[in-house]
């Protein structure tokens, strides 16, 4: 029986729930054809950039990441090319204290928010992401002090993929704490979730792929994608915020081509 490592770390824990359903329902789709598998979660967090890049020379066969992730830039792997998501964590919340919510709500432009500083944890790939778009960046601390660094104005706003800025509010802010979701605008871009798999796994980076394409004919993937991100997507009005749209850095050309299903 082959045992297939993978790593679940760095993410919250809504992610942290989906992706290891999703890997699982692809394995056993494929077991007919691929074989009989264990499969081992790691959750291990590498807080240190290196540590996460170095995640395949330390034994890990597949994980779920953002496609271009720049820790990996200079690592060997192979991508599946497949949006995990359907490109929900492209759609990003802007998160502030609640006093400056009618502020940042009525944000209509990139050249506006620019006048504003946003803040994300370190090894972040959104770093990149917003210096690319022209921000003042401020860099710093874990997702665990995140909140508390934005009350104590370290920076002026925060901006969380709408696949998951619900579940981390709850997750790490206080009960008393005064960051809101901001109402009526989000950003967009092609930020996608995908599947990275050993350099030398070409198997199972076929196997994923063949997996993936049968939960999407058989319905798996659609109940799976809707237990998880359904009520987000309703909940949080996707379909009637304003939308303002980031410059993204250099793109594989099936990225570039890349369309968002989620509303649709």
């Amino acid at each position: 029986m082959r045992t297939i490592k993978f790593w679940n770390g760095n993410k919250s824990q809504i992610r942290g729930r989906y992706e290891p359903e999703i890997i699982s329902a692809v394995l056993q789709a494929t077991a007919a054809d691929y074989g009989a598998y264990s499969l081992e979660v790691d959750n291990t967090d590498y807080p240190v950039a290196l540590d996460e890049s170095d995640i395949f020379i330390n034994g890990t066969d597949v994980i779920v990441t953002v496609a271009g992730n720049e820790k990996f830039a200079n690592r060997d792997k192979i991508v599946v090319p497949i949006a995990l998501d359907k490109g929900l964590l492209g759609y990003r919340a802007l998160l502030c204290c609640k006093p400056n919510a009618a502020k940042f709500s009525s944000v209509t432009s990139l050249t506006e928010l620019r006048e504003h500083k946003v803040g994300v944890p370190s090894t972040w790939v959104d770093a990149e992401l917003f210096r690319h778009n022209g921000l003042s960046v401020v860099e710093e601390g874990s997702l665990d002090d995140h909140f508390e660094r934005l009350q104590r104005d370290r920076f002026d706003f925060s901006s969380l993929g709408m696949n998951e800025v619900e579940a981390i509010l709850e997750q790490f802010s206080a009960s008393e704490c005064s960051v809101v979701i901001v109402p009526d605008v989000m950003l967009y871009c092609p930020l996608i979730l995908v599947f990275y798999v050993h350099p030398e796994q070409q198997e199972l980076a076929e196997r994923i792929k063949a997996g993936l394409d049968k939960i999407a004919s058989n319905g798996e993937w659609s109940r799976l994608y809707d237990a998880y991100y359904g009520d987000i997507i309703t909940g949080l009005s996707l379909s009637t915020r304003r939308t303002i749209h980031l410059l993204c850095p250099d793109q594989a050309p099936w990225m570039k081509a890349f369309q968002p299903t989620v509303l649709a």
